[in-house]
């Protein structure tokens, strides 16, 4: 839930999770969540399947930051059941000296013990949080994590100067996380729900299933959740797709990618989201993902000969490379680059080739071109058929050696 309230002279903007693990109980021991997000910056992933593979991410609430702090109040939960409320706050500036002494630039307020600041716990935590007015945190239901940015510094406005932060906010969580907001119908259940609120007036976010630019995409994921194995589907329209290398012998994934009438956006003289921004003019692009079920990014392919039509498609790697795939990620999570998987032992540059030649899904969309096509959905019947006609034709635009689509 993400909510904005002016406070004078700053304001703030609070992101909160509800009903979830939050943090572990210790804060100073290596393997608590409450290390990585308190105390450390860049940290490697701990987690199977986990989101993030930096820990840099969350340096972006500083920068959001005008005062680059960020006020952290949490219930969290121990393997043993109990429970401690927790506050803490947080800033991130510029190192500096004090004489020879340096300073990372790393700051908290608290509580000091041993020299250590740590947050405030129990009531103490549960006033300062109150205080600002933050929500109150009881029970099972309670456990998760609110964040607090202080003097918010960001801003995007309409062109007419209306503030429109916070449906940017919206439009960013439907484009970036729509896997994890919509069930599959009989199958798979949503795994997170957002809300939203400006100066305690609920905003509506964008309904991914219903949505004009995102729901073909839903569409490709229902399949795909719906048939683990995935077949050649009697459809012409829906293109199904195991993403397989030979060298060495490997499942990277599964592609379904479907078509479906669209139509162009009006020009938005605001920031949008890169999905958005993308898929503009016309939607002919496939959503790239880990098992995770965040989008990695938004994969354009061969652009389609009439404005009426489109194809979206989802792409999620198969379990056992996720690692893999996690590795090949910048720090920002918006691409996969198999470079950043060489010059490693023998064992991780095959990794790397194999990793390399699942750019298949880069040619399933872009090896064909206008020439291959017809007008409206012939188009697209014709697109389906090239496809299954060129699987050894990518080593000639560009896949390497060995890689290939699915049977």
């Amino acid at each position: 839930m993400c909510t904005t309230w002016p406070l004078p002279p700053a304001s703030l903007r609070m992101a909160r999770s509800r009903g979830t693990s939050s943090t572990s109980i210790g804060t100073r021991r290596a393997l608590p969540d409450f290390v990585d997000f308190v105390r450390n910056i860049g940290q490697p992933p701990d987690k199977a399947l986990g989101g993030g593979s930096y820990g840099f991410g969350k340096a972006a609430l500083y920068l959001a930051s005008g005062a680059r702090t960020v006020l952290i109040d949490t219930l969290c939960e121990d393997s043993d059941g109990s429970r401690e409320r927790r506050f803490v706050g947080c800033a991130l500036g510029d190192q500096y000296y004090d004489g020879d002494q340096p300073f990372t630039g790393r700051h908290w307020w608290g509580r000091i013990s041993d020299g250590v600041p740590e947050p405030l716990i129990g009531n103490d935590a549960a006033a300062a949080a109150a205080a600002l007015g933050l929500p109150e945190r009881t029970g099972r239901k309670g456990l998760g994590t609110t964040v607090v940015i202080v003097a918010p510094q960001v801003g995007i406005s309409d062109a007419d100067g209306t503030d429109a932060t916070m449906q940017f906010v919206g439009e960013a969580l439907a484009w970036n996380f729509w896997p994890r907001m919509v069930a599959t119908p009989g199958g798979v259940h949503r795994t997170m729900r957002f809300e939203l609120s400006d100066e305690g007036q609920p905003l509506r976010l964008p309904n991914p299933r219903t949505h004009p630019r995102l729901r073909g995409f839903v569409e490709a994921m229902d399949r795909l959740r719906d048939d683990p194995e995935g077949e050649d589907p009697a459809d012409p329209f829906v293109i199904d797709r195991t993403i397989e290398c030979l060298r060495p012998i490997r499942r990277l994934g599964r592609l379904v990618i479907q078509t479906g009438p669209t139509a162009p956006i009006p020009d938005i003289a605001r920031a949008v989201p890169q999905g958005a921004r993308l898929t503009a003019a016309a939607v002919h692009h496939v959503a790239l993902m880990r098992n995770a079920e965040l989008v990695v990014r938004y994969l354009a392919g061969a652009e389609p000969i009439t404005g009426r039509f489109g194809y979206s498609g989802a792409f999620r790697c198969a379990i056992d490379v996720d690692p893999t795939f996690a590795q090949a990620e910048p720090p920002t999570h918006d691409d996969w680059v198999p470079t950043f998987l060489e010059g490693q032992d023998t064992r991780a540059t095959n990794r790397a080739q194999g990793c390399r030649q699942g750019w298949d899904v880069r040619v399933a969309a872009r090896s064909l071109d206008d020439s291959a096509g017809v007008r409206d959905g012939n188009h697209f019947a014709k697109l389906a058929m090239r496809i299954k006609r060129d699987k050894m034709r990518a080593r000639h635009v560009g896949a390497p050696a060995g890689g290939r689509l699915g049977r």
